[in-house]
């Protein structure tokens, strides 16, 4: 049975803000080596949503699909 359980809700929260924070640190420690721009955490919130918006186009509608034939590996009757 799947019940709402506040404990995972609030470890992924934190996983995503960890991650977020340290992709930002990361950012802006190479920015500061190779003359880049900094980012602010903002950037970083973009970022990520964008990322999982494509992964979500282009992952969720192949998963989905019928198939419009038979398989290869079927005989039939003939």
């Amino acid at each position: 049975m799947n019940t709402f359980n506040y404990k995972h809700v609030s470890i992924m929260v934190g996983v995503f803000v960890i991650a977020t924070v340290m992709g930002l640190w990361s950012w802006n420690t190479l920015a500061a080596l190779f003359d880049g721009p900094h980012a602010q955490y903002k950037h970083v919130l973009a970022a990520t949503f964008m990322v999982l918006v494509m992964k979500w186009m282009f992952t969720n509608h192949i998963a989905h699909r019928k198939p419009f034939s038979r398989k290869h590996n079927e005989t039939s009757d003939h």
